[in-house]
């Protein structure tokens, strides 16, 4: 099934969330879930060491094993919320 940015979230019937400390601005969150496919969403939920919340991204995927959240800031030790979406 294409999924596009206009899908139902009736496409996405798979979803898994938690929260991660980031420690010199990077954390490898375990998520067995994880696809080449999934959507990873991330939000800053408190600050730790910065005085602005950095710009998030998941710089690296291991399918099967784990993600790897990065802030644009290297001292960064915020907490982050995050999801991940399988398509269906």
């Amino acid at each position: 099934m294409p999924v596009g940015p206009n899908d139902p979230a009736s496409a996405y019937p798979v979803a898994v969330n938690g929260q991660a400390t980031l420690v010199g601005g990077t954390v490898v969150v375990p998520a067995p879930n994880v696809a080449a496919n999934s959507r990873i969403f991330l939000t800053a939920q408190s600050l730790g060491t910065v005085t602005a919340p950095s710009t998030l991204a998941v710089s690296a995927r291991v399918i099967g094993t784990s993600f790897t959240i990065l802030a644009s800031q290297a001292t960064d030790t915020s907490v982050v919320a995050w999801q991940v979406v399988a398509p269906a």
